[in-house]
């Protein structure tokens, strides 16, 4: 089981580097689309592969069926996202594809509490009604993301500029969307790292990982400030050069935490 484990894990290394090295091949003028829809089918397979993995590996019920749901969220945000660069091209279909990246942005902190909260309980446990509740406030902000054009609270857009992800500013409701993420995002991690049985060589692992994926979305959140730095410009580009989009970090970063603390701790 352990060889097959480490097989799996060099597989999923070798795609992703792949990925990275089709993005840069695309940087550079090099069958840009093509190869983007390559990376994305390459992204795809890996969530899809991880969910598999995970759904097979976990016994508890609630972690299971959350880390599916988490899989199916990050397989969704790529196939949009694939739409939304490489096969539609009306502005406003653009536009609700870009609002829809909340739906994922949203969900997948809120159901990082689900699992961590559900870790090391019997395989028949449910979550309680409180637990449930956070589903409110997290439809909420989603509700507010995808009316955004009747109210502009999340993003607001200048007289005559064309309403899409590239032309816009941040209004207050933003701030509380972004909030909420990173509230959902650390309550998980301390929960979840309160209870997995980390190694002590690799107890770090998840703090280093959550600290990247912190500071990436923070950072990308200046990137329409104008008090951003030459030195912030310069590393957003170079992440986004090799890496690609926030979209990739915190798919990358979140399936990684997890996978850590439930192979190292459970």
């Amino acid at each position: 089981m352990a060889k097959e484990n480490q097989k799996i894990y060099f597989l999923a290394l070798f795609m992703v580097l792949c990925a990275i090295l089709l993005r840069v091949l695309g940087k550079l003028g090099i069958l840009d689309v093509p190869l983007g829809v390559i990376r994305s089918l390459l992204y795809i397979t890996l969530y899809i592969g991880w969910g598999i993995f995970a759904y097979r590996r976990i016994l508890q019920i609630q972690v299971r069926r959350y880390m599916l749901a988490v899989s199916s969220l990050c397989v969704f945000w790529f196939v949009i996202r694939s739409m939304k660069y490489y096969l539609v091209t009306n502005v406003i279909f653009v536009r609700y594809i870009w609002y829809f990246y909340y739906l994922p942005m949203l969900f997948i902190p809120l159901f990082a509490v689900f699992i961590s909260m559900s870790l090391g309980k019997p395989e028949n446990f449910r979550l309680s009604n409180w637990a449930m509740g956070l589903y409110i406030p997290t439809t909420l902000l989603l509700l507010l993301v995808l009316t955004n054009d009747f109210h502009q609270l999340v993003f607001a857009f200048s007289d005559g500029a064309i309403w899409d992800d590239k032309h816009f500013s941040y209004a207050i409701g933003y701030y509380f969307v972004f909030g909420w993420e990173v509230f959902c995002a650390v309550a998980s991690f301390g929960i979840m790292l309160t209870k997995c049985r980390l190694a002590q060589r690799t107890k770090y692992l998840p703090i280093l990982l959550l600290c990247i994926a912190v500071i990436y979305a923070v950072i990308n959140l200046g990137k329409k400030q104008s008090r951003q730095t030459a030195i912030t410009h310069k590393f957003i580009g170079s992440a986004n050069y090799m890496i690609g989009s926030l979209i990739t970090v915190i798919c990358k970063s979140f399936t990684s935490i997890k996978h850590s603390c439930l192979h190292f701790g459970q």
